[in-house]
């Protein structure tokens, strides 16, 4: 297993489609917590990197490991909470993972594609096989 800092993962909700960008710090981590970065800071910035066209990145250089992650799209309403960083930024329901392919992890094989189900407020996702 290769640990990378600065490579891009979409995390999209299978209830809501709604999707965002997290990128891994230099230690090769991808957390979502506020604790490590909170969601209040630069929130999804990553997103507006993503061509939803291709699936790419479109300009790496511009990734921002340091930035939050929110997910706020109430399905029912279609209304967008704000980032609040007392609560998890991924709300409970069954999401995808992806790498995304950018320069730096493209010797090697890719993480791939997983579903994960956000069940209680401690979920971790190892990496690896």
């Amino acid at each position: 297993m290769h640990e990378m800092s600065n490579i891009p993962f979409k995390i999209t909700s299978l209830s809501t489609g709604e999707w965002h960008i997290v990128v891994s710090d230099t230690s090769g981590v991808v957390d979502t917590s506020s604790k490590h970065y909170p969601h209040s800071n630069n929130t999804n910035i990553n997103d507006s990197l993503f061509d939803e066209t291709t699936g790419q990145i479109t300009d790496e250089s511009s990734l921002i490991a340091e930035s939050g992650c929110w997910f706020g799209l109430n399905n029912k309403t279609d209304v967008f909470s704000e980032a609040n960083d007392e609560r998890g930024a991924i709300p409970y329901g069954t999401y995808i993972i992806e790498e995304l392919l950018v320069s730096k992890n493209q010797p090697y094989y890719p993480f791939g594609t997983r579903s994960f189900v956000i069940s209680n407020s401690d979920y971790n996702i190892a990496g690896g096989n």
